[in-house]
C-alpha cells in the first residue's frame, strides 16, 4: 500500500466518521425541538393556571321589613 492509498483510506474513514456525526446532530435537534415544543406547551399551561381566576362575589340584597 502506498501513502496515496493509505491517504485515501484515512480520507474514507474521516468521512465516514463526519457522517455518523451529522446523522447523531440531526437526530440530537430533533430531540431538542421536542423538548422546546413540550416546554413551550408547559409554559402556557403555567401561565394560565397563574391567572388569577374571577372570584364572584354573590350581594344579596335583604329588603327591610
Amino acid at each position: 500500500m502506498n501513502k496515496g492509498d493509505a491517504i485515501l483510506r484515512l480520507l474514507m474513514e474521516i468521512k465516514l466518521e463526519l457522517k455518523e456525526v451529522k446523522e447523531q446532530m440531526e437526530r440530537m435537534q430533533t430531540k431538542i425541538e421536542k423538548i422546546e415544543q413540550q416546554n413551550k406547551q408547559k409554559q402556557v399551561l403555567l401561565q394560565s393556571l397563574k391567572k388569577p381566576k374571577h372570584v364572584y362575589k354573590i350581594r344579596l340584597s335583604f329588603k327591610k321589613f
